[in-house]
């Protein structure tokens, strides 16, 4: 599995400010949110978010 950052763009930006404004997010939070999203990813691993749905979903590691 190679791994494949994602570049941060304009969409990328305005998806992270989308979720920080709906889900309380700090910013930092909310931009690994929006890029977990943009790779499809279906699992968000994370021993700081709370057990929630952010268009993907988060398992405590």
């Amino acid at each position: 599995m190679a791994w494949r950052p994602v570049p941060l763009g304009i969409g990328l930006l305005e998806d992270a400010w989308k979720a920080q404004d709906r889900y309380k997010l700090s910013f930092w939070d909310a931009a690994i949110v929006a890029a977990a999203k943009a790779c499809s990813c279906a699992y968000l691993l994370s021993e700081d978010f709370q057990l929630a749905r952010y268009d993907v979903r988060v398992m405590q590691a």
